[in-house]
C-alpha cells in the first residue's frame, strides 16, 4: 500500500475538499511540519518542532521535538480559536488523545489526525494517489466563530470544519462529491 503524504500536520481545508472531489488523497513531497487555524485575531500558524535531523532523512520521518511544550500551546491555541463553536467540546478530547500520545514522527502523526478527523467530519475513505490534478480553489464559506468580525478566513485546516459544523460537515462535504 501506498504512503500518504499530507502537505501540512492537519490538512487545509482546500486540499482535504480537492480530494475528496476527486476521490484520491493526493499524496504530497513531504508534510510541513505547520498548519492554519482561524484565531480570534487572525489566521495563526501553528507549527510542531522537530528535532534536529540529517539530509538524506526522509522528510516524512523527521522525529518530533517534544522538549518545548508545544502540545499545550496547540490545545490552548484550539480554545482560544473554537471554545465557543458549537462543537468544540464534542470533539476536543478525541485530538488531545492523539497529540498526548506523543507520536514519534511527524508523518506519522498527521496520518492519525487525519484518519481521527475524517470520519468525525463525514469524509470518506480514498485511495492514495501521486497525481498531481488540477487543484482547484473549492471552499465556500460557512459559520466560522469569528466570522461576524472578520468575515469568513481561509486558509484553514479541516479543525475549522469539525469545531464549527460538526456533524454538519458531511453534508458541506456531499456538495463537493457531486
Amino acid at each position: 500500500m501506498k504512503s500518504l503524504i499530507i502537505p501540512n500536520i492537519i490538512p487545509n481545508l482546500n486540499w482535504y475538499l480537492n480530494c475528496q472531489k476527486n476521490g484520491f488523497w493526493i499524496s504530497e513531497i513531504n508534510t510541513s511540519n505547520y498548519y492554519w487555524i482561524a484565531g480570534p485575531n487572525s489566521l495563526q500558524k501553528l507549527q510542531i518542532p522537530l528535532q534536529q535531523q540529517s539530509k538524506l532523512e526522509i522528510p516524512n520521518n523527521r522525529k518530533i521535538s517534544y522538549n518545548h511544550k508545544w502540545i499545550a500551546e496547540h490545545k490552548n491555541a484550539w480554545k482560544t480559536a473554537y471554545g465557543k463553536s458549537p462543537f468544540y467540546e464534542y470533539y476536543d478530547y478525541r485530538l488531545h488523545q492523539v497529540l498526548d500520545s506523543k507520536i514519534e514522527t511527524i508523518g506519522e502523526l498527521s496520518q492519525t489526525l487525519l484518519t481521527t478527523i475524517n470520519p468525525l467530519i463525514g469524509g470518506k475513505s480514498l485511495e492514495i494517489t501521486t497525481k498531481n490534478p488540477i487543484v482547484e480553489e473549492l471552499v465556500d464559506p460557512y459559520y466560522q466563530v469569528f466570522e461576524d468580525r472578520y468575515g469568513f478566513r481561509q486558509p484553514v485546516s479541516i479543525l475549522d470544519l469539525l469545531f464549527n459544523l460538526g456533524p454538519m460537515s458531511s453534508p458541506y462535504l456531499e456538495s463537493y462529491r457531486q
